[in-house]
């Protein structure tokens, strides 16, 4: 609740996890997912993903964004994704003046830092397949 203001109540009547379950590995198909902090994601996807009874996905399946931001900007203290928001000058201001995560903002601005690091990892002869969780 503190992080995205959803109550119980709210989502009492929305369909589990295993019912979507199908839906959901149709939709990721075979593409790699990418998140920032990948291991958080991955840990919370596959836990869901064991109790309906299905396989988790391999790390290599994950490309973490965290991971290329501390490889790109060693010298930045801090990579979070609002701090990053800040580096790339995308506009973060609702999500910092509500302190309220949104799935869809956060995917919105999370693609927009991936792009701008996979520009600058192509520059190095990098790709993003390197900050994979393997």
């Amino acid at each position: 609740y503190e992080i995205h203001r959803i109550t119980n109540e709210r989502v009492k009547d929305c369909p589990k996890f295993k019912d979507k379950v199908e839906e959901i590995i149709e939709f990721i198909g075979d593409s790699h997912l990418v998140a920032h902090n990948a291991g958080f994601d991955r840990d919370m996807l596959n836990k869901d993903m064991i109790d309906a009874g299905w396989d988790p996905y391999p790390d290599s399946r994950f490309i973490d964004t965290l991971k290329m931001a501390r490889f790109l900007y060693p010298q930045d203290k801090k990579h979070r994704q609002d701090d990053l928001c800040v580096k790339f000058e995308l506009d973060n201001k609702q999500r910092m003046q509500t302190n309220i995560h949104s799935a869809v903002e956060d995917t919105a601005l999370l693609y927009h830092i991936y792009a701008k690091m996979c520009t600058e990892l192509k520059e190095q002869s990098l790709s993003p397949y390197d900050f994979t969780l393997e």
